[in-house]
């Protein structure tokens, strides 16, 4: 079953404000908040509550269609699945996080004698390109 086929099986009933949630996530190209999630789709359907958000993203959750990304000291973002393997930046500035392609090399060299690794995650800070400080020359 394609990921489109599993966003229309899990939003079983396909109203108008859950397929603008759906959307809203596939389109983004990075992790969004609820609100941010919100923000998005109710440009597509006006009338769209918070509470139909959280209870989409619970579903296409559910589903292994969305993925949690987790910045300490910050609320709980989702992102759509993605099937290769990547890591986030986190703007400190505007707070957004955006995904990073690839993975750093050396993963297994950091791990301590006898341990195996399961799973990592790594999250980069700065700013984006959009909050970088000018320098001035």
């Amino acid at each position: 079953m394609s990921d489109s086929d599993k966003s229309v099986s899990i939003v079983q009933r396909r109203t108008r404000p859950r397929q603008a949630v759906t959307n809203a996530f596939r389109e983004a190209g990075r992790p969004l908040t609820p609100d941010e999630a919100c923000a998005l789709a109710r440009r597509g359907h006006g009338g769209l509550g918070i509470a139909t958000v959280y209870r989409t993203i619970k579903h296409l959750a559910e589903a292994g269609l969305l993925a949690p990304v987790r910045v300490p000291g910050q609320p709980t973002r989702f992102e759509w699945v993605r099937s290769e393997h990547h890591h986030h930046f986190h703007c400190q500035s505007c707070n957004k996080v955006y995904p990073i392609p690839g993975c750093p090399r050396g993963i297994q060299a950091m791990t301590p004698r006898g341990f195996a690794v399961r799973h990592h995650e790594v999250t980069l800070y700065g700013f984006c390109p959009d909050c970088r400080p000018i320098k001035k020359r």
